[in-house]
């Protein structure tokens, strides 16, 4: 078909209201047909792309939320079990329902044999929080250090690691710092002296020194308290009586002469 009879079939169309011819005569495609099926190609080909994609994206949510809930499994307290389990058998030991805080850290003491607690000022400090007690251990050698321990835990690595960084608790200046924080100037033979002084003059017996209540106040006072017995308290009064005579005798003798 020429070009002429072409374009008179357009305007023929057209003036119908007809659509336009899609193809020429000699069978080839309009420029419309051909975009459509190539946009029609590159929709079904994005797709197919993208089906295994959105499939790929909901395996990996899957396999993110089995982690997750893997994950929270793993954080399942077996340790808070066990801490549970020992805080009770703890409770069951000691009678904590039946005893005080004080008779509890008492009855634990008596079971602390390592060499690590002299190291500390004994006894240590109690404090509780909520339901929780703890054991607040000051360094004798340097008092503003302390240790904070669940009184639950039998483990002494802490002390341990803090006695090996720290200075000998031997030493003269670790002793002047323990009566610091005592509050008095306490030694064993200090007492026995006064001891013996107070049962002489106050005209006691012996066996007051073994009175419980005494004892007691003794301990509160100073729990590493190291109390004389009845018999050394008067061996030492004998012994004051010795060392004093002859001193007296002295004194008499220049009173005489003076006189």
């Amino acid at each position: 078909m020429s070009k002429r009879k072409q374009k008179a079939s357009k305007r023929a169309r057209r003036a119908l209201g007809l659509p336009s011819s899609s193809s020429e005569d000699d069978g080839s495609p309009s420029d419309s047909s051909s975009n459509h099926t190539v946009n029609t190609t590159r929709d079904t080909q994005q797709t197919s792309s993208q089906a295994p994609t959105s499939s790929s994206a909901s395996l990996a949510s899957s396999s993110a939320s089995r982690a997750s809930s893997s994950a929270s499994l793993a954080l399942t307290p077996a340790t808070s079990v066990q801490v549970l389990d020992k805080r009770a058998k703890f409770d069951i030991r000691y009678k904590v329902a039946t005893r005080s805080d004080e008779e509890v850290l008492k009855a634990q003491m008596e079971s602390w044999t390592s060499d690590i607690y002299k190291h500390f000022v004994m006894p240590p400090n109690i404090v509780r929080e909520g339901d929780v007690v703890r054991y607040i251990f000051v360094c004798k050698a340097h008092p503003s250090i302390t240790i904070s321990c669940v009184r639950y835990d039998k483990s002494t690595s802490n002390l341990v690691r803090h006695g090996d960084r720290c200075t000998s608790f031997d030493s003269k200046e670790a002793c002047a710092l323990v009566a610091y924080v005592h509050g008095s100037s306490y030694t064993p033979e200090k007492l026995c002296m006064k001891l013996a002084l107070w049962v002489s003059r106050r005209s006691r017996p012996f066996t007051i020194i073994a009175d419980p209540e005494l004892l007691d106040i003794f301990k509160d006072l100073n729990a590493n308290v190291v109390v004389p017995s009845p018999q050394t308290v008067s061996r030492d009064v004998k012994e004051i009586y010795m060392l004093s005579r002859e001193q007296v005798i002295e004194v008499l003798k220049v009173f005489l002469i003076i006189f």
